[in-house]
């Protein structure tokens, strides 16, 4: 693909359709300085998401001492490359700078301090606390459909999570038996996922935490939770909604149905003949009758 671009032969290329990595893209840039790159975060956190039915996962201070055991950083760095993503609380601050934590806020808090020993020492007490003092070994699985999303984050949590004792046995699944398991049947291991959602923080949030939710596919419930997503919904004051979203993310951080993780900047590449192509988080491939060549 990358040579692709470079003789003439491609002209635009986003994430998995026709596009390159960050390094590639980069590369690109080098190269042919004309072609125009621009960052897309995706439309969802990627996170690992917790079969909060079975044990030890219903404990919540094992979540917390997963939590406090991942090292988000370094998942960037080895997921996407440091310039291709960005740690994330429930929401993206890259998609909603005005409703999210903010990166600022959350590298200040654990989980995502820096640098981990604290978060290392207190995830081992924590285990200690809910029966596991010589640690514990828990079942995961992964696919190899869109790697970054599905497979990769759980890989990389296993190394992660071994330093405080948490051995993880990873199987790699079907991608249909690994949809079906979670969206059909609501049975699923520790696995690596991310909810594709319209970027606005209810369709974000509520789909996904609500009791009743159309993703809440863990089956999780807290009605504090659920409060505080209605009274949102119903809020008209834009200032008070914000605060009710900060203190559902908060409380979220708290209840941890979810290790949220990093969201991930898909890069647009496009060539200097193409017009009129402005790419975002809806629009990935822009409005196409809108789109022409200069030639």
């Amino acid at each position: 693909r990358l040579a692709a671009f470079r003789t003439g032969r491609l002209h635009y290329g986003w994430a998995h359709y026709g596009g390159l990595g960050t390094d590639a893209a980069l590369a690109l840039k080098r190269t042919h300085p004309d072609f125009k790159l621009t960052p897309v975060p995706v439309g969802y956190v990627n996170m690992l998401l917790l079969p909060l039915d079975k044990k030890p996962f219903d404990d919540i201070r094992v979540r917390r001492a997963i939590h406090l055991a991942i090292d988000r950083q370094e998942m960037v760095k080895t997921i996407v490359g440091p310039q291709g993503g960005h740690v994330s609380g429930p929401i993206s601050w890259r998609l909603f700078p005005d409703w999210a934590l903010s990166e600022q806020e959350l590298l200040q808090t654990p989980g995502y301090r820096q640098p981990k020993d604290q978060d290392l020492a207190e995830a081992r007490k924590l285990l200690a606390e809910a029966g596991y003092p010589q640690g514990l070994t828990v079942d995961a699985e992964g696919a190899q459909y869109v790697q970054w999303l599905n497979l990769y984050p759980v890989e990389v949590a296993k190394s992660q999570l071994a330093k405080v004792g948490i051995t993880v046995n990873l199987k790699i699944q079907d991608w249909a038996k690994y949809k079906d398991a979670e969206e059909v049947k609501g049975d699923f291991l520790l696995r690596a996922r991310g909810h594709n959602a319209y970027p606005e923080p209810d369709d974000q949030l509520f789909t996904r935490h609500y009791s009743k939710g159309s993703r809440n596919y863990q089956k999780f419930k807290d009605a504090q939770l659920d409060a505080w997503l209605d009274a949102q919904r119903a809020e008209l004051d834009p200032a008070k909604r914000k605060e009710l979203v900060r203190k559902i993310q908060l409380r979220l951080l708290e209840v941890l149905p979810q290790i949220w993780l990093f969201t991930a900047d898909q890069m647009a590449i496009v060539h200097p003949d193409v017009r009129n192509l402005a790419t975002d988080v809806v629009t990935t491939h822009g409005i196409t009758d809108e789109i022409w060549m200069a030639r």
